[in-house]
C-alpha cells in the first residue's frame, strides 16, 4: 500500500470517527498573525528563528519572513504509538490514557542546528503545537548548548500549563487541550493538505497584514 493511499484512509477514518478538529487555512492564518504580533508586541526581536520540522516548519519561516530574522531548522524524531501503520496516537485519548499508564514520549534530536547559525544571537524557536512539551524541551536542549545570546520559544497554540512555551497564537486550558485534538493544513492527514503550500501561505499572510503586524 502506498504512503500517499495510507494516509487518504487515515484522514478519512479520523473525519468518520470525528477524532480531529481539521484547521482550514484561513484559521490557521489567524493564530499565526496573532502569534507574530505577540512576538513583536514583546519586544523580543530574534536574529534566527528555528523551525521545529516538518509541523514547525510553515509557521516558523512565516515568523522569520515577517520578523525580518533569518530563518534555519532541525529535526526532532518523536517516537509513535503504532498499530502496524496507523498511528493510534493521533486518536482522542490515546495518548493521555498512554501517559496515565507511564509512557513517556521519546524524543530524538535527528538532525541539529549549526552552531553558527546560533552563537551569541537571539534565537526563537518555533513549532506549530506543543502537548507534553517533550519536543520543545528537547530543542531548547539543544539550541542552549549553541550559545545563543538569548532563547524563547513560540508555537501556534497549546494550554496554559505548558512551562516550555513563551509565545502561543492561543493558549487554552489544560484539560480542553488535550482532548481538542486540533490538526494543521499541513498535516499529511488533513483534507486540506493536498491544497496547501508553504510559499502560499506566506504570500496569503502578506496580503492579510503579516506584514503591517511586523512593523
Amino acid at each position: 500500500m502506498s504512503q500517499n493511499l495510507l494516509h487518504k484512509i487515515e484522514s478519512k477514518l479520523f473525519q468518520r470517527l470525528g477524532a480531529f478538529t481539521f484547521l482550514t487555512r484561513h484559521e490557521t492564518d489567524k493564530l499565526l498573525l496573532s502569534l507574530i504580533q505577540k512576538v513583536k508586541n514583546s519586544g523580543y526581536a530574534p536574529e534566527v528563528v528555528v523551525g521545529i520540522m516538518a509541523g514547525g516548519g510553515y509557521p516558523a519561516r512565516a515568523v522569520a519572513d515577517a520578523l525580518h530574522s533569518d530563518y534555519t531548522s532541525m529535526d526532532i524524531n518523536h517516537y509513535r504509538i503504532k498499530i502496524g501503520k496507523f498511528e493510534i496516537d493521533e486518536l482522542v485519548g490515546v495518548y493521555r490514557f498512554a501517559r496515565l499508564l507511564g509512557y513517556t514520549p521519546r524524543v530524538t534530536v535527528e538532525r541539529d542546528v549549526e552552531e553558527a547559525d546560533i552563537a551569541h544571537r537571539r534565537v526563537l524557536i518555533v513549532d506549530d503545537d506543543s502537548y507534553s512539551g517533550a519536543t520543545l524541551e528537547t530543542a531548547i536542549k539543544a539550541v542552549a548548548d549553541k550559545n545563543p545570546s538569548h532563547l524563547q520559544t513560540a508555537v501556534l497554540h497549546s494550554h496554559e500549563a505548558n512551562p516550555y512555551i513563551d509565545f502561543a497564537g492561543k493558549l487554552f486550558d489544560h484539560e480542553t487541550f488535550y482532548f481538542m485534538k486540533y490538526r494543521f493544513p499541513w498535516s499529511k492527514i488533513s483534507p486540506y493538505c493536498t491544497e496547501f503550500s508553504q510559499q502560499e501561505t506566506v504570500t496569503r499572510l502578506v496580503g492579510k497584514g503579516m506584514a503591517a503586524a511586523a512593523e
